[in-house]
């Protein structure tokens, strides 16, 4: 089966990763996946869609992420917990000398 979704690393700390979602027919970021290991072995990851996704798409990117990121970070299966939400990327932003507030 064709992969649909490529998972490129953003950042990497010792007990979590973060991932930007991007979809392979177009190039497009559809979301981000964060990553986050406990000690005890579970993993939590959140997903954050910018792409309406159906569920059979839905499907598929988890399938992709097992495939590409689960598979090779060698979790055990029943250890693994998804929770997904919808949103829109505004802007990155930083806190230096004065609050930059971003722009929505």
């Amino acid at each position: 089966m064709e992969k649909l979704f490529y998972f490129a690393r953003e950042l990497r700390t010792a007990s979590s990763e973060r991932f930007n979602i991007l979809s392979l027919s177009d190039t497009e970021k559809v979301g981000t996946a964060d990553l986050h290991y406990k000690l005890s072995g579970e993993v939590y990851v959140t997903l954050l869609m910018f792409a309406k996704l159906d569920n059979a798409q839905l499907d598929r990117l988890i399938k992709d992420m097992d495939d590409d990121i689960i598979d090779a970070a060698d979790i055990a299966k029943g250890n693994l917990f998804i929770k997904c939400y919808g949103g829109k990327e505004y802007e990155g932003f930083s806190v230096e000398k004065e609050w930059n507030r971003p722009r929505f």
